[in-house]
């Protein structure tokens, strides 16, 4: 794996050189940008994997900031497959302003308060050079059957599947099953959740309550998800995920993203709407 570029672009001099030193230390090859000129002249000029921007720029917000860089042809794509990819760094990282930042384009918005390991964790993730699961960065494989997680009979994880139930006329229930990862039956669950919307769902909830393993690729898919589903003008929320599932979610800031919550049961409300 050849080294991966960064941009950084922070005018507080104090974070900036501390994430350039987090990612010198953890094998990348840092640029650092003091003002949004600067970035975007290195745009122009530079083919970057990544870039982290500040939010809290004196010139303008960061998501102001992409808009920005995108308007002026310097950024390839949006979101997940975008060149370089964005990372949006903010003192806190608040629902409002993650969904924002997704929609705008950044794959991830990362907090300025994290240590050196967590930081560096959530880059290499980002940059498509490690996995997560149960919040530990592991080796990035390829998306197969063969690289899914071995259970403890050594048999191989089993892929996506999914179940639909109708809860109401506006609520849809998406009950998921084995490897949350793209290329896994990824592609089918986001075809049917969104024209579950474009039918009419305005809610659409995914039960994660048999999900053993979700990996960085899964994540950004999810991301991206949220943003179609946002801009049609719909929701999905993330229910009933295992204990270490529900850990991922949580070291990303993707709780209140997803307006998680652990109570909720499919199954008895689907039942409750069968009955009325």
């Amino acid at each position: 794996m050849g080294e991966k570029s960064v941009l950084v672009l922070d005018d507080r001099g104090f974070s900036r050189i501390r994430a350039s030193r987090y990612l010198s230390e953890g094998g990348f090859a840092v640029t650092e940008a003091k003002s949004c000129m600067e970035a975007l002249n290195f745009l122009s000029g530079g083919a970057f994997d990544l870039a982290i921007i500040s939010q809290s720029l004196t010139e303008m917000p960061g998501v102001d900031f992409l808009r920005l860089a995108q308007s002026m042809g310097y950024v390839e794509g949006v979101g997940p497959g975008s060149k370089p990819t964005f990372i949006l760094s903010s003192e806190q990282a608040e629902a409002e302003l993650i969904r924002n930042a997704l929609a705008q384009g950044f794959v991830y918005v990362i907090s300025k308060d994290l240590n050196r390991d967590r930081f560096l964790q959530i880059i290499r993730t980002c940059g498509g050079v490690g996995d997560i699961q149960g919040g530990i960065s592991q080796p990035c494989q390829e998306e197969s059957v063969e690289s899914a997680p071995l259970g403890r009979a050594g048999a191989r994880a089993p892929l996506l599947s999914f179940r639909q139930k109708s809860l109401s006329e506006e609520s849809v229930c998406f009950q998921l099953s084995g490897t949350l990862s793209r290329g896994s039956g990824f592609e089918e669950l986001g075809h049917a959740i969104l024209a579950e919307i474009r039918g009419g769902a305005r809610v659409v909830i995914l039960d994660f309550q048999e999900v053993g393993y979700v990996n960085s690729s899964g994540i950004a898919g999810l991301m991206s998800l949220l943003k179609a589903c946002t801009a049609e003008k719909g929701e999905l929320r993330v229910v009933q995920a295992r204990e270490h599932v529900c850990q991922v979610f949580a070291n990303l800031g993707l709780l209140a993203v997803f307006s998680y919550s652990q109570e909720f049961d499919c199954e008895a409300s689907a039942s409750r709407k069968d009955s009325d």
